[in-house]
């Protein structure tokens, strides 16, 4: 009878083992998403540098206050080629649309692609000279600070 009693008793130590191996994966697997998603939240508004919702206001000021081989340099991925590009959008800041104000639709989407981090962000947004201005941005992480990689602005 011992033998039965002593049988029982590892088994329900064996169930109790997988029961508690299975709790520990699952609470490891809960932080894990915790860290995860707090790790985009990171990235997206914060940890150091400008965050993603900083960029297109500080691009905005440096298209009016700069010269536009700057604002290449210091706000883009893109390379030499792209500074007629540059030029275009700082005469349409200055021209068109004028300051940047508040953005009231917003959607931020962070996204790891190759090994590369990225943030969409779709926009509108006031500005000076212009109301309900599209905006469409797509920055990447280069050199530890975020650069526009795509950029496109609708408005009428």
């Amino acid at each position: 009878m011992s033998f039965f009693i002593s049988a029982l008793v590892l088994m329900l130590l064996a169930l109790l083992f997988v029961f508690l191996g299975v709790g520990l994966a699952i609470i490891l697997a809960v932080i894990l998403v915790i860290a995860a998603v707090f790790a985009a939240i990171s990235f997206i508004f914060g940890g150091g540098g400008l965050t993603g919702k900083e960029v297109p206001q500080k691009f905005n000021e440096c298209l009016l206050e700069e010269q536009p081989e700057e604002c290449l340099q210091d706000w883009t991925t893109w390379d030499q080629d792209k500074l007629d590009m540059i030029r275009i959008l700082a005469d349409r800041v200055r021209n068109d649309l004028g300051t940047r104000g508040t953005s009231r639709s917003q959607e931020y989407i962070s996204e790891t692609r190759n090994g590369q981090q990225t943030i969409r962000m779709e926009l509108v947004t006031d500005y000076e000279k212009k109301k309900d201005v599209q905006e469409h941005y797509l920055l990447i992480r280069e050199d530890g600070d975020l650069r526009i990689a795509e950029l496109k602005w609708d408005y009428q």
